[in-house]
């Protein structure tokens, strides 16, 4: 096993971490914050991390890529992911929104073998199959409690991986 592996999956799951501690405090906030008032809130929190990060890199946040229409179509995607994500914790549980959050890498394993002719062994198709199962038994789409909000999480997800395009 390479010795940088071990580096890059505490990374991943500090990062992982990260996120759940994101989503706890997004549920916690709309209790008491329009869904908007969150999102801007994020953002704003969002931007003030990216401009200390570029100062202490010494990078500049202007650029003339961000008048691209690649950049706009990202940043789109990512409005509409982050809008979808949100409303979902907002109004589905967490453990819900959390796991069907996780069928994005599905998602980008499938566009990358689409759009980027990257190949996908037969095993591997298999397990795309049974992570799709594995999210419609987290949803339960057939369940009385089931909730047409949570199917927000699935359109969010299937925002993120256009993002790489």
């Amino acid at each position: 096993m390479d010795k940088n592996n071990s580096k890059y999956i505490a990374f991943m799951t500090l990062s992982m971490a990260g996120f759940a501690i994101e989503d706890a405090i997004i549920k916690e906030l709309s209790y008491s914050m329009p869904i908007s008032q969150v999102l801007i809130s994020i953002g704003i929190i969002g931007l003030l991390v990216f401009y200390v990060l570029a100062l202490i890199n010494n990078v500049s946040l202007l650029s003339s890529k961000i008048k691209t229409i690649t950049f706009i179509f990202r940043m789109f995607c990512e409005l509409i992911s982050s809008i979808c994500f949100v409303i979902t914790i907002v109004f589905v549980s967490l453990s819900v929104s959390s796991a069907v959050l996780q069928i994005t890498p599905i998602l980008v394993a499938i566009g990358g073998a689409i759009f980027f002719k990257q190949s996908v062994l037969l095993y591997q198709w298999l397990f795309i199959f049974v992570g799709f199962l594995g999210v419609l038994l987290v949803i339960q789409p057939s369940a009385e409690g089931f909730s047409l909000i949570s199917l927000l999480a699935i359109v969010g997800s299937f925002f993120l991986p256009l993002e790489i395009l």
